[in-house]
């Protein structure tokens, strides 16, 4: 009876240590997602930039060849 409280025992510490390491790497891969979305919209952010500087060029450019 011993030897079996002793073993039911054990398997609920590490269920609990499974699942604290799980709710761990929830986080970090939370954390992890958040970052690559930070950096997503500043890139979207400078090629919108980039796009426009690319049109303002251009008009610039065909109204120099026009003089």
């Amino acid at each position: 009876m011993k030897l079996a409280l002793k073993f039911f025992v054990l398997l609920f510490l590490v269920g609990q240590l499974s699942c604290k390491d799980t709710k761990q790497e929830e986080a970090e891969t939370q954390t992890a997602l958040e970052e690559i979305e930070t950096v997503e919209n500043t890139l979207e952010e400078a090629s919108q930039e980039l796009d426009e500087d690319l049109e303002e060029l251009e008009d610039a450019l065909e109204e120099l060849d026009s003089l």
